[in-house]
């Protein structure tokens, strides 16, 4: 037998074992929202897994900004999801907020421009997010008493204000509840009041409207009977309340858990929603110059989300002083003003697949007026292969950052490195190219990175140059013809240099691609990576390290990567598209001719963002016309300096053939 490897390097991927989850590639991209306001993606690869979390940096000092609680416009009885919320709310960006019970009411302290929407929740272990009319930050337990005096001077204490409760204790309702109260049927009294004054008292009659300078007061007759004994129509309504700790001027405010993050550290938690999940939270720095609107994405296979620990810890290393854990899980949304459209869009991953509606939200609101037009920007993809256009936008924007409608033929599009028509720049070389927008004095650019197609396979097959040969597994049933099939792949197996094999051969499993190595032949590199669990990472994680090496420093032109999986039946599907992007950026870009070989149903090939994908059939269980089908064999690469040769190699060939 001829010699089979003609230098191979086994990666001792011991060495590189992590004590904790290791970075393999991370990447940050900013946007912005208006001024004062700006979005942050940040997602990693790690070696456990993905994370993706988004961040909202608010210059919260900006007196062109401030923040809203938002909640149903039909009243905080309904939900609605967190986009639709920012729409009616005319805000730039919003994440959701409180949690909320099974009807959609929110479990916590709700205000809104200074005005009580839902009161604060009695369970001790739920906090508050509250801004002052003076801009101060406060993330604290609050409780509020609220009592009701009738004019014999008697009192009763209201336990809710706007959220559903079994009428065992009283409930007032505002206008903010809704268009009319749940009702007094099944025993329960209402108590309208008007101006302080009792306007009706009902008994078993359909939702009262509640009086927009008034409210209604509920209760079970069942329980109390303080309503219908001591108020009649005229009488005069006493409220009184003491909040704790005493807080005065609050402008907004939103419930939510624990507080995560307390004097810039891990705070104690008074309530845990343990494991791993999406996140939401909300924080301020030290200084309360900087505000933090976060989602972590997770609910994915590979993507699990964060635990509470996990986002305190998170929270501070954004700089946070103070921060509190909202509503996760599938309510966990953000949305934001779309830097290149100025429309509201959802940033982040929502792990329901859909939006969910949810209690309340808590929104950034830009209040300055919109200026005159003052700088303007190029949107469109950032790669581009060589032969296709790229479509193009310009927007507008003025002093604050704030979008603004393009007018009609107001800007000109110029590039010395291609042509554009109709909005679409066609490049006229491969590489690094840029595209120019003038609008008056204003001026833009925008760099484009330009690929090339797939390099031409040498025309002749160099006689002299190294060969490689890879081939589908052998044939598992136990059949006459399988029996040949299998022969015949032996031979050609043992009749080649160089051979990889999608299964192991009998006496050589070392020619398996089942294990991570790398061959120097010629000026090519042969990569085989182990991905048996459907996944790199799952399957040893270490080797994504020395794939990130091969983009980084590989000297040879050509470099092939064989699959022991193809990146079609990858179970992470982010996973499969991180490689191609790899393979792309770091070494197509540079030049290199880059090549994957996995197994498929059929020996195919084609060319994708200018790297050539190859398909071996994955078992040689054959009919006898197929073996003779150059789709059902193998491929062998001939190699002469920088030169490929590629050719389909079929088990047999016909007579004359």
């Amino acid at each position: 037998m001829k010699t089979k490897i003609l230098c191979i390097f086994l990666i001792i991927l011991q060495l590189f074992l992590p004590v904790s989850a290791a970075e393999i590639w991370s990447e940050t991209t900013e946007s912005i929202i208006t001024e004062g306001v700006r979005l942050r993606h940040e997602e990693r690869f790690l070696t456990d897994g993905w994370e993706s979390v988004h961040v909202l940096e608010i210059d919260i000092k900006n007196e062109n900004l401030s923040l809203s609680a938002l909640y149903d416009s039909r009243g905080i009885s309904h939900s609605k999801n967190v986009l639709k919320m920012a729409e009616e709310g005319d805000v730039v960006a919003a994440v959701n907020a409180d949690f909320f019970n099974w009807t959609g009411t929110p479990l916590g302290f709700t205000v809104t421009d200074g005005k009580v929407i839902s009161s604060p929740s009695h369970d001790p272990g739920l906090a508050v997010f509250m801004e002052t009319e003076e801009g101060d930050f406060l993330f604290d337990y609050v409780d509020m008493s609220l009592f009701v005096t009738c004019p014999e001077g008697y009192k009763a204490e209201i336990i809710h204000i706007n959220k559903v409760h079994s009428m065992e204790s009283m409930v007032l309702y505002t206008s903010d509840w809704d268009e009319k109260t749940p009702g007094s049927h099944d025993g329960v009294s209402e108590l309208v009041v008007e101006d302080g004054i009792v306007k009706e008292i009902r008994l078993e009659m359909d939702g009262a409207e509640v009086p927009e300078n008034g409210y209604v007061i509920a209760t079970s007759t069942k329980t109390s009977t303080y309503l219908v004994d001591n108020f009649k129509v005229g009488d005069a309504v006493e409220l009184s309340y003491s909040i704790t700790p005493e807080i005065e001027n609050i402008r907004t405010a939103v419930g939510g858990g624990t507080v995560l993050v307390k004097d810039g550290k891990v705070a104690t938690f008074t309530n845990v929603i343990s494991g791993t999940h999406p996140r939401t939270a909300i924080g301020v720095d030290a200084a309360g110059e900087k505000l933090y609107l976060v989602t972590v994405d997770g609910r994915k296979t590979a993507m699990p989300g964060f635990t509470q620990t996990k986002l305190a810890e998170y929270m501070i290393s954004l700089g946070a002083d103070k921060a509190l854990n909202l509503d996760g899980g599938g309510s966990s949304t953000m949305v934001a003003r779309e830097e290149k459209n100025g429309i509201l869009s959802v940033v982040n991953n929502v792990s329901d697949g859909a939006l969910r509606p949810v209690a309340t939200a808590i929104g950034v609101q830009f209040t300055g007026e919109k200026g005159a037009a003052a700088s303007i920007r190029i949107f469109g993809d950032s790669f581009s292969m060589l032969g296709e256009g790229v479509p193009l936008s310009v927007m507008f924007y003025d002093a604050a950052e704030n979008p603004l409608s393009a007018e009609e033929n107001s800007v000109r599009l110029t590039s010395a490195d291609g042509k554009i028509q109709n909005g679409v720049f066609y490049p006229s070389h491969s590489g690094t190219c840029t595209v120019k927008a003038a609008s008056g004095k204003m001026k833009a650019e925008k760099t484009i990175t330009v690929l090339e197609p797939a390099a031409d396979y040498a025309a002749e097959k160099p006689k002299g140059g190294a060969s490689v040969l890879l081939l589908p597994g052998l044939a598992t049933e136990k059949t006459v013809l399988n029996g040949f099939v299998n022969k015949k792949l032996s031979a050609l197996a043992k009749g080649e240099e160089t051979v990889y094999t999608f299964g192991k051969y009998e006496n050589e499993p070392e020619l398996a691609v089942t294990r991570f190595s790398s061959l120097k032949a010629e000026n090519s590199l042969f990569v085989t990576i182990n991905a048996g669990l459907g996944s790199i990472r799952e399957t040893d994680a270490d080797q994504w390290k020395y794939i990130m090496e091969i983009g980084d420093s590989a000297e040879e032109k050509n470099i092939f990567f064989l699959l022991s999986t193809p990146l079609s039946a990858f179970s992470d599907p982010k996973e499969a598209a991180l490689f191609e992007r790899v393979i792309t950026e770091k070494l197509h870009a540079k030049g290199k001719n880059v090549f994957v070989i996995s197994t498929g149903a059929e020996t195919t090939e084609m060319e994708k963002n200018g790297v050539r994908f190859i398909t071996v059939s994955k078992k040689a269980g054959l009919s006898a016309t197929d073996i003779f089908s150059d789709k059902n064999g193998g491929v062998r690469f001939t190699l002469e300096g920088d030169n490929v040769h590629f050719e389909k190699v079929p088990l047999y060939m016909r007579e004359g053939k």
